[in-house]
This record gives C-alpha cells, sequence and structure tokens, in this order.
C-alpha cells in the first residue's frame, strides 16, 4: 500500500525475529509520508519476567527509526522540510510497547499507527 493523501492508518508487517527490522524499513521507504505515532509488536518471547526478546525488539526498532529519518533528510528538499517538518523531526520519539509470549501461537508482527500528511 502506498499513500498519496492524509489519514490515519494501522499497517502490520511480519518480523522473522526480534531483531528483524527490514520489512518495517522497507515499508516506510515505501512511504515517505508516514509518520509513524506508535508502534505496537508481538515478539516470540515467553511473556515473562525473563522475556528479553521485548527489550532487544524495541532496541533494534528504534534504531531503525533513526535510520529511516536519517535517510529521509538526506533526500529531503529545504522545501519539503520547511512545508513538513513532522516527516523529519521526533519519529524516534513514536511510543514502542512490545508484548512477548506468542510461543507458537501466531508469528511475530508489528503494527504500525501513523498519520500520514
Amino acid at each position: 500500500m502506498v499513500l498519496d493523501f492524509a489519514v490515519a492508518v494501522v499497517e502490520v508487517v511480519d518480523a522473522a525475529h526480534p531483531g528483524d527490522t527490514g520489512p518495517l524499513e522497507t515499508w516506510l521507504e515505501a512511504n515517505p509520508l508516514a509518520n509513524v505515532l506508535c508502534i505496537l509488536g508481538k515478539t516470540e518471547g515467553n511473556g515473562c519476567v525473563n522475556d528479553y526478546t521485548r527489550g532487544y525488539a524495541t532496541s533494534a526498532i528504534k534504531d531503525a527509526l533513526r535510520r529511516v529519518q536519517s535517510r529521509r533528510i538526506e533526500r529531503a528538499s529545504n522545501n519539503m522540510r520547511r512545508t513538513h517538518p513532522e516527516l523529519y523531526d521526533g519519529m524516534e520519539d513514536a511510543a514502542i510497547i512490545m508484548s512477548g509470549g506468542t510461543e507458537g501461537e501466531h508469528s511475530p508482527k508489528t503494527a504500525l499507527n501513523f498519520v500520514s500528511t
């Protein structure tokens, strides 16, 4: 799905493991007007206190958001940065909520909640 008008959307991308941000980055690169507000994810951990997949996934997603935002800034014209500053500032401040405990019941995934301007 490629966006070309203002809309609020939830998009789900699959993940092969908690650190797999490839599909997330690919989707964000294909949708440069997507301003991520919140990311909800399900990891493959056991969901208990010793489930370190949530922290690992959160760290990987924050790094991915920084990389995407950096590439957007490099490609953006000065005019685009002036007219749509929300696309170039603060994406790494998106709320990230990760839940563990898939344990084979369903595959790990990430749900993006964003506004496209």
